[in-house]
């Protein structure tokens, strides 16, 4: 028999319909705590969103928090996580306030309710007076950083109207204006200073004080996308301090613009901001006009969805579901309807027959290729609970089936049907593998034995390659590998996204470093005497030291081995440029030749037999596994030197090009 002490949501009575919670007022102001023996009282009110009074909607995460604390609503007793009771103390003011809160307005016991409530999301957000992004409790660390990126914003402010309307200062992280940077740099040293004594003075290993806030697992979420993009006026609180979402933005993009033009390093605040252009880049699709940089307005679901994956979610079906309001706002039709109830295969697979049919395009194929999870999913169709692995082709930068039309349908059972033509297939790829790429580099440096496996995974690469004097482009080994592994040197999108000249030249170096301590090496003695001069070099810096060896551990088992001194030689040696390049470019990814003497790279998944396939639509090779039982299986989109651009593409695509069945 239900408890009638514990509060149960009524049925609402519209699909429109959505409820709004009515806090008690305080009188211990804005943000102020209430005393101990403090209680919380709310009042749920049924609204429609069509006529619904002004409220305030508050974005936040649950961190996998039970519900165990408990508040009073309509005098009965209601359970709600300890993230929430924390933010609707901080949330009380003098009087009365409206506010929607997902975990309070929808009855989350009622898979119904939460399925007809999520569609609607997008408008609830959108329609909010304030969204309040909560962070979490303040610290000590957090209210100074709040009050550092205030000071950045405020030197930027009479800069600010000139930034948005002129990208010349954002794009491609250029330049600040020198009176500008000056001031930033300024601020920017007090900070410093003053993060060195507040890590002094509690005795703790010294940190940035901005990690504070750029940890908080908020920003990992997939909620938070749709829960913030959508609305209009969004406002960052952590525990007393707050700051405008664009102000925040403002000094973060300043912040990591002075980094890496006058640091020329890529961490705290550059990583930060890159990490945040994914709500930067939808967000300027909602609302053009708060866009820091003039940009695109891609509305493709393929765009938005890939755009938002890294980020993660409790339900894996949430990965495609958090998104549903932002696509319900941009007037994207036919979606399939949400249903907690569905497996997580048929969820995943409907989203991307959706996507393939209303961009009309067959790009969320290039993000094929990662590791797959989920069971029973068509092989055209991503595992979108795993985060992508690999470093992406930049597909818009290549035509492999020149500008062919798209020719797809779905068949039977919901089999992808495509057009295309087999090119070649796979011959040879190393056994071994590169690990898949961390979000912090420096995290995988660490590793010993990630490095032993890179370092003998690229010797693999450099023998197989070696062992192919010639290649269709007529182009010698070290030139065609390089062109292979590094894309011909285009790492992104856009035009500039290429590398120089000079980072190209340091690749021959790079290769006589990894190979050096190999017993096929001519004039080894010589290099690994080069290798044991730089390591000599490195090991006089402490950050080394403090980087790979800890207090209590014997450092030379690991100076002494082989291919941690080759790792640490690679950042001495005059090829930093392309190591890093190289490094980000082949994690998760292998090597292969083909048996038309073509050499390619792509994901770790591709096999010996796999055939090398061009679809019409499609501006990269895919690989395909064929099927004992008929038809293919999608494994990943790879690059192929010297066929990118439309060589290998049949003149007379009608007569030439048979109908491939994806299973």
């Amino acid at each position: 028999m239900p408890d009638p002490t514990i509060y149960k949501h009524k049925a609402l009575r519209s699909h429109r319909s959505i409820r709004v919670i009515i806090l008690g007022g305080t009188s211990g102001g804005f943000f102020k705590r209430a005393p101990q023996d403090g209680s919380l009282e709310v009042e749920l009110e049924e609204v429609s969103l069509d006529t619904a009074p002004s409220y305030e909607a508050l974005s936040y995460t649950w961190d996998g928090q039970a519900p165990d604390r408990t508040i009073k609503c309509h005098g009965k007793l209601l359970k709600i996580t300890k993230n929430v009771e924390i933010a609707l103390f901080r949330l009380r003011t003098p009087s009365k306030r409206r506010l929607w809160i997902d975990s309070i307005c929808i009855d989350q016991t009622s898979v119904k309710e939460k399925s007809s409530q999520i569609p609607l999301m997008g408008e609830i957000y959108g329609k909010a007076k304030r969204v309040l992004v909560w962070l979490g409790e303040g610290t000590k660390a957090s209210d100074r950083s709040f009050r550092y990126l205030q000071e950045i914003f405020a030197v930027v402010r009479p800069f600010y109207i000139q930034m948005q309307f002129d990208g010349s200062f954002f794009r491609a992280y250029g330049r600040l204006p020198p009176a500008l940077e000056q001031q930033i740099l300024t601020l920017k040293a007090t900070f410093q200073e003053e993060n060195k004594q507040m890590y002094d003075r509690e005795g703790t290993a010294e940190s940035n004080m901005l990690n504070d806030i750029f940890q908080r697992k908020w920003f990992t979420r997939m909620w938070t996308v749709q829960e913030l993009v959508l609305g209009f006026n969004a406002w960052m609180l952590c525990g007393k301090s707050e700051l405008c979402w664009g102000d925040f933005m403002c000094a973060i993009s300043c912040l990591a613009v002075i980094e890496r033009f006058h640091f020329h390093s890529i961490c705290n605040e550059s990583r930060f901001w890159g990490r945040l252009s994914v709500y930067q880049q939808l967000r300027a699709v909602i609302h053009p006009q708060l866009a820091l940089v003039p940009g695109s307005q891609d509305k493709r679901m393929c765009k938005i969805i890939t755009s938002a994956r890294s980020l993660s979610s409790w339900d894996p079906r949430d990965k495609l579901y958090a998104l549903y309001g932002y696509f319900t706002i941009l007037g994207i039709r036919n979606l399939p309807p949400v249903d907690y109830n569905l497996p997580v295969a048929r969820v995943y697979s409907e989203f991307t027959k959706a996507a393939i049919l209303h961009d009309q395009s067959l790009d969320l194929l290039y993000t094929l290729g990662g590791k797959r999870t989920v069971k029973d999913l068509p092989s055209w169709t991503t595992d979108w609970s795993t985060p992508s692995e690999l470093w992406r082709i930049p597909h818009d930068r290549f035509s492999a089936s020149k500008t062919s039309p798209l020719r797809c349908s779905f068949g039977e059972n919901n089999k992808l049907q495509a057009w295309g033509i087999i090119i070649d297939t796979i011959k040879e790829r190393p056994n071994s593998n590169i690990p898949p790429a961390l979000e912090r580099e420096s995290e995988i440096s660490c590793s010993i034995p990630n490095i032993i496996q890179r370092i003998r995974a690229w010797q693999e690469w450099i023998l197989l390659a070696a062992s192919h004097q010639t290649h269709p482009t007529g182009e010698t080994w070290p030139q065609f590998f390089l062109k292979t592994i590094l894309r011909n040197g285009i790492f992104g999108s856009s035009p500039h996204h290429t590398l120089s000249n000079e980072v190209l030249e340091e690749f021959v170096p790079w290769c006589n470093t990894i190979m050096s301590y190999h017993p096929y090496t001519d004039d080894r003695e010589e290099a690994i005497k080069e290798v044991d001069e730089m390591v000599e070099f490195a090991l006089q810096r402490p950050g080394v030291w403090a980087l790979y060896f800890k207090s209590d551990i014997d450092p030379l088992p690991v100076i002494n081995t082989p291919e941690w001194r080759i790792m640490i030689a690679l950042n001495d040696a005059g090829t930093q440029a392309v190591h890093h390049w190289i490094f980000m470019m082949t994690s998760g990814a292998t090597f292969f030749t083909t048996q038309n003497g073509y050499t390619g790279s792509g994901s770790d998944l591709l096999q010996a037999g796999d055939q090398v396939v061009l679809i019409s639509g499609m501006s990269l090779p895919m690989i395909v596994r064929p099927q004992e039982v008929g038809g293919h299986r999608l494994v990943a989109p790879a690059y192929l030197h010297g066929i990118m651009n439309g060589e290998k593409w049949p003149e007379n695509e009608d007569e030439e090009l048979s109908c491939f069945i994806f299973n």
